[in-house]
């Protein structure tokens, strides 16, 4: 998780084709993701890693969901639908699914403001995937998934 951490410090701009490279490769993976959402989907979600300085928007909309990063202090780019903060850790968790959402936000780990009818939609969304972004990534980068954290040449 350090590599992550630190990656996330980074400017946005140089942040932002990690985040292309993630997205399409869990797009990949799990096509057609976000059209369980039924009519949450196109929603934007904040997405606030508490030990990091940027703020992650996702577009949950089919095939063209997009990931924006930016730091915290800016605008969103987009009205979010909700807003879910956690540290980095926990929000991964929550991704990959090995993580239970509802203890978390009951424990206060994870704070979510906003529509919850929405947020369920995307957990929902989430679950069915299962999402192993290791995986995910690896079969989007081929040989290059050398270079990823956790992978041995």
């Amino acid at each position: 998780m350090s590599r992550l951490h630190s990656l996330l410090h980074l400017p946005p701009p140089l942040l932002q084709p990690f985040c292309n490279i993630a997205l399409e490769a869990v797009r990949r993976a799990h096509p057609g993701m976000f059209s369980r959402m039924g009519r949450h989907e196109g929603a934007w979600f904040e997405i606030r890693p508490q030990d990091a300085p940027v703020a992650f928007y996702l577009h949950a909309s089919g095939f063209s969901a997009r990931l924006v990063v930016q730091p915290v202090a800016k605008a969103p780019p987009f009205p979010p639908a909700a807003t879910m903060t956690a540290p980095l850790a926990i929000l991964m968790a929550l991704l990959s699914g090995s993580a239970d959402g509802d203890a978390l936000f009951f424990g206060r780990d994870l704070h979510i403001t906003g529509n919850m009818e929405a947020v369920l939609a995307l957990r929902n969304a989430l679950d069915a995937a299962t999402i192993n972004l290791h995986e995910d990534l690896t079969g989007l980068l081929g040989p290059l998934s050398i270079l990823l954290p956790g992978t041995c040449p």
